[in-house]
């Protein structure tokens, strides 16, 4: 699956990558756990970012990459969660009322500096309270400066999409625009392309750091992030991994899919691909 948010920022992964470690010893009868966080430990030269062990086996590193697309996604969306956050901070607890969301166009915050999202949240704060009666309406209050915007009350089926009773959600939408459907399949082949570069320069950049662990198992875990407006699937994420072409230093890869765990919320789980 194509993740929309960021991966975990902690200093060792083993919180969230030790699924692989319970997902091989279940399968292959094995008792694998972590040595080291390699790269947390050996500062002095780039390394994977786990050492497994067990009593009488081979060794495993791990090199954990996101591959991203397009390349800038990451900067874009952090746009997106400072918006939202300078807006509510701005609107306060006058909106803690009920359920609300603000909606902007999907392409207007790409490029942003840090100083240019604090104005735009600004002005569109000033907006809202100014016009908070019919802000609180599911007919809301939308603006075309300094982009294009629209704030609601959310109606009950957006409340349940959202998984919010009371509160403030930020959302993006393609709405706005005249994206049309030769669009949205021109923007499916750009992300499989782009998927498929970023994913072999992320397997060459692995293969550099297992070289030095030629006595070890060497495992690759991936994560595909990037805009959900587009259609890449899990079957061309799996077809770009099993016929890119694999460094010899790298024996197995594996992908994070998720799974649900509720009508609203699920959990990443490691699959082995290749």
């Amino acid at each position: 699956m194509v993740l929309c948010c960021f991966p975990p920022s902690t200093k060792c992964e083993w919180s969230h990558l030790r699924g692989v470690a319970d997902q091989f010893n279940k399968a292959n009868n094995k008792t694998y756990s972590r040595a080291a966080c390699l790269d947390v430990d050996e500062r002095q030269t780039k390394q994977p970012e786990l050492l497994l062990e067990a009593d009488g086996e081979k060794p495993i590193v791990i090199e954990h990459k996101s591959i991203v697309w397009p390349p800038n996604y990451f900067s874009d969306h952090h746009n997106e969660h400072l918006l939202g956050d300078r807006v509510r901070c701005t609107l306060g607890k006058f909106f803690e009322d009920s359920a609300y969301g603000l909606e902007v166009h999907e392409t207007s915050l790409k490029s942003k500096t840090k100083k240019e999202i604090e104005k735009i949240a600004e002005q569109i704060a000033r907006v809202i309270l100014s016009e908070s009666s019919l802000a609180k309406t599911n007919k809301g209050v939308s603006g075309t400066e300094p982009i294009l915007w629209r704030f609601h009350a959310l109606s009950p089926m957006e409340r349940e999409d959202a998984g919010l009773k009371t509160g403030f959600v930020m959302s993006t939408s393609l709405a706005f625009s005249s994206y049309g459907l030769s669009d949205i399949l021109r923007g499916d082949e750009d992300a499989k392309v782009g998927y498929r570069s970023q994913f072999g320069r992320a397997a060459a950049n692995a293969s550099e750091k297992f070289d030095q662990y030629s006595h070890c198992l060497k495992f690759l875990l991936v994560q595909f992030h990037g805009d959900d407006y587009f259609t890449v699937d899990e079957e061309h994420l799996i077809e770009i991994i099993r016929s890119a072409e694999m460094p010899e230093t790298i024996d197995q890869v594996w992908l994070a899919e998720s799974e649900w765990v509720s009508d609203d919320d699920y959990e990443l789980v490691w699959r082995r691909v290749r």
